[in-house]
């Protein structure tokens, strides 16, 4: 049996609101999603034709460890848009994520949060992996 602050941590956990993308037309492209209380990852082909979608029940602790990433990347200061104008296929990429007092809604098109705006393997990469650990270790990149 859990306690009221047990009870609320775990609630805690949750999302009020996820949905992250990221691909392109010209190949594979990935999503994740929280609805009525379930997460669903979603694998697109070509042409954003959907390939297949899991439902996923991650536990407490990967949640914790989702969010806590999240934390340490600053992903709740992105900015709101990164956008490379002079390629135009490409990666393209959202985030929208609500959580309490924390919220982000962040795109871009071949334009990355981080060190280099072009460079995705900085605070990006690590959040695709982090979404990837969510994803019960299912591709997300």
């Amino acid at each position: 049996m859990t306690n009221e602050s047990e009870a609320g941590m775990i609630l805690r956990m949750k999302p009020e609101h996820l949905k992250i993308f990221v691909g392109g037309y010209t190949g594979s492209s990935f999503g994740v999603r929280w609805e009525d209380g379930t997460l669903f990852y979603d694998r697109f082909d070509y042409g954003y034709e959907l390939a297949e979608t899991v439902n996923l029940q991650p536990d407490d602790d990967t949640w914790k460890e989702f969010w806590s990433t999240l934390d340490e990347i600053g992903v709740w200061q992105w900015n709101p848009k990164y956008n490379n104008p002079a390629i135009l296929d490409g990666t393209n990429w959202s985030v929208e994520l609500n959580r309490g007092d924390h919220n982000v809604d962040s795109q871009g098109s071949n334009c990355f949060p981080g060190n280099s705006s072009e460079d995705d393997s900085g605070p990006f990469g690590q959040f695709c992996e982090a979404v990837s650990k969510l994803a019960a270790g299912r591709e997300f990149v």
